[in-house]
């Protein structure tokens, strides 16, 4: 965790990628930019297919999850 940029740097310099804190969605909430991220897979649910796989983490825990798709998730990380 980067307590100034607020998240994850990931891999090797110069092949790295940054997940941001980029909060949450869930219908009109949002909130906690820079205290937590929430990034989808690619992968759904094959039992349940109204959700799918995610990543979700903060500044001391990681955890792989499945929600609903309509939660409010980025999509995909930011190249550094």
């Amino acid at each position: 965790w980067d307590d100034v940029k607020k998240g994850y740097i990931i891999g090797v310099a110069p092949d790295t990628i940054f997940l941001p804190g980029n909060g949450y969605g869930a219908g009109t909430m949002c909130g906690d930019v820079g205290g937590e991220g929430n990034y989808w897979s690619s992968s759904v649910k094959s039992d349940f297919p109204k959700n799918a796989e995610a990543l979700y983490f903060g500044s001391n825990f990681c955890y792989h999850m499945d929600t609903f798709r309509r939660t409010g998730m980025a999509i995909r990380p930011i190249s550094e």
